[in-house]
């Protein structure tokens, strides 16, 4: 009450009394650029439009140094110029006042912008606020932005060489997502051979930074995009791949392959859409029965190259991890993951004849003998589990005996499994791959049921019949906890134990009541925070204390 009583009677001096700093400010006879930055109300008052403020910003000597502040880096100066007055004055020229944007486009050119990233490094705070005004003018000015591109080609080379920059990689996107006509222009343009040059071992400090720019151009796209196709080009995967198979340039590699899996993804996609109009000719799709050389260049070109894949998968990462409790071992290496990922993306895709060519050489047998080197690692597990069984699925038939034989796969499960009962007896732990073991040979089972070769061999196969049962027990235990779970049966309180195990779920775990997988083939396998992770190689949650990561590959997985 006193407070109220103590403001001024009249009009005026109310006004006065009620006044803001901007309003103090400018009233001042000989205010500057910078009294204004240093408040937090400028924003908020130039995109209401305030005529006396305005007047002053859109003025061109304004308008020079609210442009100096975010293109021109002042490293001597105090925080507040370094720091406070580009991120202002990029929130000032972004503001979507139409007077402040007009002035921009008179005082300036879109080159004063773009030359920002001429530079071999560039401050990261002011390339995010050039690429915040740069936003701003391309939602009303694409066309004219675009046109200064295409008459200036170094403006795409520079953006491409600072991919550390996240507001460059969505600048970029919001092009390819824009009007037809930009993206003709990047499919004419020298972009994808900008990105796909990065994977050499010459640019491997950006390496990182490439891979998540393409993760993110990527994954969105169509394959019938005209963007996709170029990307699929057999000149441009062969540079890809060269780059990637230098001497020591794993991370090169480890781009490439990833490349690869993003577009066998998107292919996939488009080989199982079913055409919706009638009326329209049928969308032509690869044949999965052709033969190598009459396949699409992105199967022949990762097709070419198993071999050189398939040596990468035995190279070692020469680091040593620590787990809890002090022991060593070495880390498996993102980059078998990333090879593991396009192994089973190019399986997926179901081309047989790519299929008969993996099972030609040792791939699947050193994926085994990596099964059990690093038996910690659910990754490798999960990863080689998926793609053995979509290796025997997809060749049928006599192959199926071959592959099992070759790879001596039976044995190995036996092996496994009477070591890991000796473990249990002795009140140790279950093995962490014992779960995709299992998965393995219950698909075994499954094929034995409809391939007469695949049975008749398993029945020769010493201690197989033990291991059935113990199969088909687990996985009869598991149909019983589903059908309790789906039907709520009086008996779902006896079949729900707490902390019991059926097969390889535990029924008390987390993931399964907060609903995050109502997929029940994945219900079978723990360890997975997400269950989804189980049959989705794109939804890892890392451990680094089981492979080697950085934190950006880390991100770049999840």
């Amino acid at each position: 009450e006193e407070h109220f009583r103590s403001v001024p009677r009249t009009k005026k001096h109310q006004m006065a009394y009620l006044a803001g700093p901007i309003d103090n400010i400018l009233k001042e006879k000989n205010f500057t650029l910078e009294m204004l930055l240093d408040e937090d109300e400028i924003v908020v008052e130039a995109k209401k439009g305030r005529e006396d403020l305005l007047k002053f910003l859109t003025r061109a000597e304004t308008m020079g140094k609210l442009i100096g502040y975010i293109v021109d880096e002042q490293p001597n100066s105090e925080e507040k110029v370094r720091m406070r007055y580009p991120a202002l004055a990029a929130e000032v020229l972004s503001c979507e006042e139409d007077k402040i944007e007009k002035a921009l486009l008179e005082h300036t050119d879109f080159g004063r912008f773009f030359s920002f990233f001429k530079p071999a490094k560039v401050n990261l705070l002011l390339a995010n606020v050039v690429i915040k005004v740069l936003t701003a003018l391309f939602d009303t000015h694409a066309e004219k932005i675009v046109e200064h591109m295409k008459k200036t080609p170094s403006c795409l080379t520079d953006l491409t060489n600072h991919l550390e920059c996240s507001a460059v990689i969505d600048f970029l996107l919001k092009i390819i997502q824009g009007e037809e006509s930009h993206l003709d222009w990047l499919v004419e343009s020298n972009f994808v051979s900008l990105l796909y040059g990065k994977a050499a071992k010459a640019h491997a400090s950006q390496h990182t930074d490439v891979l998540n720019a393409l993760n993110e151009i990527l994954a969105p796209l169509a394959w019938e995009n005209a963007l996709t196709q170029q990307f699929a080009v057999s000149s441009h995967l062969e540079v890809l791949y060269k780059h990637g198979f230098e001497k020591e340039n794993l991370s090169g590699l480890k781009i490439a392959t990833r490349v690869t899996t993003l577009l066998l993804q998107s292919l996939q996609i488009y080989m199982k859409e079913e055409d919706e109009d009638e009326e329209e000719a049928p969308k032509s799709k690869p044949d999965v029965t052709a033969a190598i050389k009459d396949l699409p260049p992105l199967v022949a070109e990762f097709t070419k190259n198993l071999e050189k894949i398939h040596e990468v998968l035995k190279i070692p990462t020469k680091k040593q991890m620590k787990a809890q409790g002090g022991v060593t071992f070495e880390a498996f290496g993102a980059h078998r993951l990333y090879v593991l990922e396009a192994l089973n993306a190019v399986i997926d895709a179901g081309f047989i004849s790519v299929s008969r060519k993996i099972l030609e050489t040792d791939i699947l047998d050193t994926c085994w003998k990596l099964m059990f080197e690093f038996d910690l690692n659910t990754f490798c597990h999960r990863a080689i589990d998926k793609l053995t069984e979509g290796a025997l699925e997809l060749v049928g038939g006599t192959a199926q005996v071959e592959l099992i034989k070759k790879v001596d796969l039976i044995q190995k499960l036996i092996s496994a499994e009477k070591e890991n009962k000796q473990n249990e007896d002795k009140g140790k732990a279950r093995h962490p791959r014992m779960p995709y073991l299992h998965q393995t040979g219950r698909f075994i089972q499954l094929l034995s049921e409809t391939n007469e070769q695949v049975s008749t061999f398993l029945s020769g196969q010493t201690g197989w019949t033990d291991l059935s049962e113990v199969l088909t027990q687990e996985k009869k235990k598991f149909d019983e906890l589903v059908s309790a779970k789906n039907l709520g049966t009086d008996d779902e309180a006896n079949i729900f134990k707490p902390g019991q195990h059926y097969g390889d779920f535990d029924v008390e775990s987390e993931a399964y009541h907060e609903g995050r997988d109502a997929d029940v083939d994945d219900l079978s396998r723990p360890d997975d925070v997400d269950m989804d992770s189980t049959n989705d190689f794109d939804d890892y949650d890392i451990d680094q204390a089981e492979i080697l990561l950085t934190k950006q590959e880390v991100e770049a997985f999840a």
